[in-house]
């Protein structure tokens, strides 16, 4: 495996976490940064978490170095903030949160993980992080742990018959 595999990451990640039960607030928020995206003609790869949010991994060349990738994408969450401010937070601190959703882009870093696509969480019902298209985020009945091992095949199954 060639050393850049290691060094540089091939996407940005966004991850949109509640501070609260509201995650129709959540919803709001990454319709927004779906519209930033279109704003500044950039597309996303998104996936629920399995946990509490959505990611949004927005594809870059492999040759940016960790640096550069946090800066844009700390640019980005500042654009949506300021956006929308009454939604969304930059602190990183859960206690000065309040109820808004954090834009979190600490996964930029050299040595931070992100859970994969598929990947099964450690939490009650088992649910499956499962990659979404960015037209299903304004669905009401989703929700980041809805996609579980006794629902993921199907829903695998029904993604490749409906692009078929």
């Amino acid at each position: 495996m060639p050393l850049w595999h290691i060094a540089r990451r091939l996407s940005r990640i966004v991850d949109f976490d509640p501070s609260d039960d509201d995650f129709d607030k959540v919803r709001r928020v990454a319709l927004g940064f779906c519209e930033l995206l279109d704003s500044l003609a950039l597309n996303a790869f998104w996936k629920t978490t399995g946990s509490r949010g959505f990611h949004a991994h927005i594809p870059i060349r492999p040759e940016r170095d960790f640096s550069t990738v946090k800066g844009w994408a700390k640019a980005l969450a500042r654009k949506l903030h300021d956006e929308m401010p009454e939604e969304t937070t930059l602190e990183q601190r859960k206690d000065k949160r309040g109820d808004k959703v954090y834009i979190d882009v600490l996964h930029n870093d050299y040595g931070q993980t992100a859970v994969l696509p598929y990947s099964v969480r450690a939490r009650a019902g088992a649910p499956v992080a499962m990659p979404i298209r960015a037209d299903e985020l304004g669905d009401g009945n989703l929700l980041p742990d809805r996609y579980t091992l006794k629902n993921a095949f199907q829903r695998q199954a029904a993604s490749a018959s409906s692009t078929t």
